[in-house]
């Protein structure tokens, strides 16, 4: 059995899978990523809550699908890299995608409930 080198490693895939090195830092990387998750919805609920928001839910649920399509693929590629250990801590795009999911899931149904309802006009 022959060990890959670090030049090897896929970076591209790593890069991904870590969500940019955040899965590095000390201390619960997975809470780290979900950090970033809110940072990243926060960040954007302006701009797709708005009525001229120019992100529509249709696709923005196409948006979340194809991160979380994308984390699985460098998720996969790095465990294959390093077979040794199969659920390395520093991978955290899975915790990102979930949370982010959970966010705007929350956010859409948040802004559905809050819709004022047709019957109050009766």
């Amino acid at each position: 059995m022959t060990t890959r080198t670090e030049a090897g490693r896929p970076l591209f895939a790593l890069a991904l899978a870590t969500s940019l090195g955040v899965g590095y830092l000390p201390l619960a990387p997975g809470t780290w990523g979900s950090a970033v998750a809110v940072v990243l919805v926060s960040g954007t609920a302006a701009l797709t809550r708005s009525e001229a928001g120019p992100v529509t839910l249709v696709s923005e649920f196409s948006l979340l699908l194809a991160l979380a399509a994308i984390g699985l693929w460098a998720s996969e590629r790095v465990v294959a890299a390093a077979p040794s250990d199969p659920d390395p801590g520093y991978v955290v795009i899975d915790e990102l995608s979930g949370q982010t999911i959970s966010l705007v899931v929350g956010l859409a149904l948040s802004a559905w409930t809050a819709a004022p309802s047709q019957e109050a006009n009766v």
